[in-house]
């Protein structure tokens, strides 16, 4: 912060130069929300398209055909009820006949299955006080007193239900390698709530704990389930349920952050309705329109621009937004923003995810520097425009291993999602080996990616295909395939080391084509570039300066470098796979590893990466691992939630985008400003004065003379009675919580 002294005709002016300072504000939660006039009768608009959709009010099952009836169930009589709400005989009506069946069923009924849970906690606060005693007894049997065995359910409460530890909560898996994180979130969310209803100190003390200790995690090192297509409705749910309901202000504004950085997240994955990129925990059809639980969160919040769609495809969305109508809730603006790209884009994003344990012990490790919670996947986010490319380097095993079942199948290495032509985005996705799956990691391929370039590299003859839609095939240029995906995005695809490109209809879907290039025993490769019209003018052009201004090269060591249409340069290093011993004793081999990467010379230090951290383009995103607060923003909007790492209290600031700084080593720092009192003024011959400036924080300052007739003893300027300019530096050079500022 400069301060000038003019001092001319022996009359001294003091002008005090006006800098723009950084200053977070504090705000409530609820003020993060949508700003935008028309925002809010879109997303009515959108729900009311959801509810007409389809009338199950005759498709609600009993709760009795299988462990999993609570998750169909619930869901569609909480949603009928909503359309029926302003009839009271209509709701009477539902209470008295399906929601007394499914209350006393054997598996909607029942906490068996944590699905049952966000229903069933739902209709049980929402429709609390038009329920009989009678269904409210049967709710209290089930928590205080024990049921016997029942299916995978041993003998227990439903407290003990609910408290289940480990992979025990999912049956899927006999032990406790892998655990489903959503199946934690039903069921400890409806701990939490019903805790507080029954005023149970004990159950409170350990459900909140739980709660405490996940906001923790969110915001040092992110979720497990990170970026999950399918799961993200089963752990938003619950989550939604618990804000919806609690009369505690502290759990009501931790679910409220735990939401947000959720939509967050998912603003980062968001194009054309739907999400895009790698995926921790998603079915194989997850690159499909309409797919998972996702897109109907991100289109009901994100979508100002609807897409065209059939009835089956809203429907599917029925089963997991049943209780967005009753919320009130919203997703922070700038999370809107940033899912519409309302920034100066384009951005690379950089996210190290923590290791699927992170969840044992009610995320006891929540620090991220545990063997529980430390970094093991690393996702790379190219977001532009109109597309997003989105990969993954991790130290996940074989997805197809047999380890206690395939615990990692679910696991999608990488996606390009691009903006389509009203029905929303189309993807390409691809894989390795003799798996035809989106999913499941091939243990021979290793994956790297630079801004928007993305290499490949197998070894041990695992081939590399590629599945583009039917209506935006590649063709072979020079050995180059190229494809035009529509709104301006290219692509191109270059191989090294293969014998040849072989297509076929993909067997998984036949709107779809699967290029394979073949590849042999020795290590081989396959580089994509994306580009677009901003970047080249035509997809002539793009094609032009791939074949004459990249290269590829082999640096031996089973070492590739790639230079880029753009100039910069990736090279990547194969790792050989090695074995993966699983906590329960077997053993993968192969397993696959992290590959090594320089980016434009620089090595890739995997182990320093952030939660959030852009390293190209406007900050949109940023999370130090480990250090309890996310940043977001936009053009137009800044927001930091901060978790209080003692007490999990949550605190809300806004701040105008571009003024905060953000630091990548350790916790970001608080921003602070400097004031300096007004100096009236002087004659040349005017006795010394101190000048007086203080920082916002209260830390000392430092008063610096740069220039000019005068002479500074500390705070005390002395005029030497010249004319002339005096200047003056001011310096808070910052602690362990606040930057420095001058």
């Amino acid at each position: 912060m400069m301060r000038t002294l003019i001092l001319s005709l022996g009359v001294i002016s003091i002008i005090f130069s006006q800098t723009a300072t950084a200053q977070l504000t504090e705000i409530t939660p609820d003020q993060a929300n949508p700003n935008t006039s028309n925002w809010e009768s879109g997303f009515q608009s959108r729900i009311n398209t959801m509810l007409n959709v389809h009338d199950y009010s005759g498709k609600i099952g009993s709760g009795n055909a299988d462990t999993d009836e609570g998750k169909r169930t619930w869901t569609r009589l909480v949603m009928e009820m909503y359309k029926d709400r302003n009839s009271s005989s209509a709701i009477d009506s539902w209470i008295s006949g399906k929601g007394n069946d499914l209350l006393n069923s054997q598996w909607a009924g029942s906490f068996c299955k944590p699905f049952t849970m966000p229903g069933y906690t739902m209709y049980f606060f929402e429709w609390y006080d038009k329920l009989p005693q009678s269904q409210k007894d049967v709710v209290y049997d089930e928590f205080y007193k024990s049921e016997p065995d029942k299916g995978p359910c041993p003998s227990s409460t439903g407290w003990e239900k609910l408290k289940r530890i480990d992979g025990n909560m999912d049956p899927i898996y006999s032990k406790t390698e892998f655990n489903s994180e959503n199946f934690h979130w039903m069921a400890r969310a409806a701990g939490v709530l019903f805790a507080e209803y029954y005023d149970d100190a004990t159950q409170q003390a350990y459900f909140n704990s739980w709660l405490d200790n996940v906001t923790r995690a969110t915001f040092n090192t992110g979720r497990l389930e990170w970026n999950s297509n399918n799961y993200f409705g089963h752990s938003f749910n619950p989550i939604l349920v618990l804000y919806e309901h609690t009369q505690d202000p502290k759990i009501k504004q931790q679910a409220k952050a735990i939401l947000d950085w959720m939509m967050i997240e998912a603003a980062t994955h968001y194009i054309d309705g739907f999400q895009a990129g790698a995926d921790i925990r998603a079915k194989y059809q997850a690159y499909q329109p309409f797919a998972g639980s996702a897109w109907g969160y991100t289109y009901l919040f994100f979508g100002e621009q609807k897409p065209s769609y059939s009835t089956n495809d809203f429907g599917h969305t029925y089963d997991y937004g049943y209780i967005l109508p009753y919320s009130d809730y919203r997703a922070p603006q700038v999370a809107i923003d940033i899912a519409l790209r309302r920034f100066d884009g384009p951005v690379e994003i950089t996210s190290a995810k923590p290791f699927y344990h992170i969840d044992n012990d009610n995320y006891a490790h929540w620090q991220g520097d545990h063997d529980k919670s430390k970094r093991f996947d690393f996702e790379t986010i190219w977001l532009d425009k109109n597309y997003i490319l989105s990969s993954d380097a991790s130290k996940r095993p074989n997805g197809f291993a047999d380890c206690q079942g395939t615990p990692f199948w679910e696991h999608a290495l990488w996606k390009l999602g691009v903006k389509g032509s009203g029905d929303g985005a189309i993807q390409i996705f691809g894989n390795s080996g003799s798996n035809d799956y989106s999913t499941g990691r091939g243990p021979n391929e290793e994956i790297g990616q630079y801004r928007n370039v993305m290499m490949r590299m197998v070894k041990g003859g695992d081939d590399l295909w590629v599945a583009f839609p039917d209506n935006k095939k590649p063709s072979s240029d020079g050995g180059i395939y190229f494809a035009d995906l529509g709104n301006d995005v290219y692509v191109a695809l270059i191989g090294h080391n293969t014998s040849g490109v072989n297509s076929s209809d993909y067997s998984k879907d036949g709107n779809y084509t699967k290029y394979t290039w073949s590849c042999g025993s020795s290590m081989a490769a396959l580089v994509m570039e994306v580009g677009t019209k901003a970047d080249h003018g035509s997809f002539t052009n793009f094609k032009a300066a791939i074949k004459n201004s990249t290269t590829l090269t082999d640096l031996g060591n089973n070492t590739l470098e790639y230079t880029a249409s753009a100039g910069h340069t990736m090279k990547m290093q194969y790792q050989e796979p090695g074995s993966y011993t699983m906590h329960m004793g077997c053993t993968i081999d192969p397993a696959g590893t992290l590959p090594k990467l320089w980016k434009d010379g620089e090595y890739v230090d995997y182990e320093s990466w952030n939660s959030y951290e852009v390293t190209y383009g406007p900050k949109i995103i940023h999370q130090n691992w480990g250090g309890g607060a996310l940043y977001a923003q936009s053009s137009n909007n800044g927001l930091k939630i901060e978790v209080d790492p003692s007490s999990a209290e949550v605190t809300y600031y806004s701040f105008v985008p571009g003024t905060v700084e953000i630091e990548n080593d350790g916790p970001v720092k608080e921003s602070q400003s400097l004031s300096i009192t007004p100096i009236e003024d002087k004659l040349t011959t005017d006795p010394a004065f101190e000048i007086q400036a203080e920082a916002s924080s209260g830390l000392p300052v430092t008063i610096e003379l740069v220039a000019g007739p005068a002479v500074l003893s500390d705070v005390l300027l002395t005029l030497t009675g010249m004319a002339g300019t005096v200047t003056l530096k001011i310096t808070q050079e910052g602690d362990a919580t606040y930057a420095a500022v001058s």
